[in-house]
């Protein structure tokens, strides 16, 4: 495998497979990683508990400027997350912050601000960013560039095999949720969702974590 400096980005659509596929690329190539996404749900946990208006912009980039991400030096994986030095990152997936995460992603000024954070964790470490923007917006010049795909009924099994029995979800529910937020990804005026041209395009419908990690180790040692 390359042993220069390597800056691997993968995007896609909830529920594609980013984040899973994208750990056990991290472990394989002894990389960090780091999924995006924890820092606009960081955010927005601080929103909740600081009783922040998730249209308060001017409040929400103040508290954007102080996410910290730390890293642990044995997996590489982002260990914990803080918000004017609180540590969130036991609250990163309540149901209230589901919620408000993709209202407050919207915002071009939070954007901005966290992708800046995310740059300069690239610089001095070789690392794999996961999101919606990042080959196109965040790590533009990325060493390598990967897009997953699959179709909103693949994603939704997925997403619902993955929910709590007891969490009274249906299937239906969240088949609808994943089309609201897809069409909210693709469709907002800043960063939008989609493939940056230079990507590769690997479609997950029918393949197993296993196997999408094998076409991007392979991918990366012909390079």
């Amino acid at each position: 495998m390359p042993n220069n400096h390597l800056t691997i980005a993968i995007d896609g659509p909830v529920a594609s497979g980013k984040t899973v596929v994208g750990k056990e690329v991290s472990k394989i190539l002894k990389i960090r990683f780091l999924d995006t996404g924890i820092m606009y749900r960081a955010l927005s946990v601080a929103a909740i508990n600081e009783t922040i208006s998730p249209y308060d912009e001017i409040e929400l980039s103040k508290v954007a400027k102080t996410i910290v991400v730390e890293f642990d030096s044995t997996n590489n994986l982002a260990k914990s997350i803080k918000v004017n030095g609180y540590d969130v990152t036991s609250s990163l997936r309540n149901p209230e912050v589901n919620k408000l995460v993709s209202t407050i992603s919207k915002i071009p000024e939070i954007r901005e601000i966290l992708v800046t954070n995310q740059r300069e964790l690239s610089k001095h470490h070789s690392i794999i960013m996961v999101g919606r923007d990042i080959g196109t917006n965040v790590l533009k010049s990325a060493s390598h560039k990967f897009y997953l795909e699959a179709s909103p009924d693949i994603r939704a099994q997925r997403r619902f095999s993955e929910l709590n029995s007891s969490s009274g979800i249906t299937l239906d529910q969240v088949l609808k949720d994943i089309k609201h937020r897809d069409t909210l990804d693709s469709t907002r005026s800043h960063a939008p969702l989609k493939k940056a041209s230079d990507a590769t395009l690997i479609n997950t419908d029918y393949l197993n974590i296993e196997q999408t990690v094998a076409i991007i180790l392979k991918s990366i040692k012909c390079r």
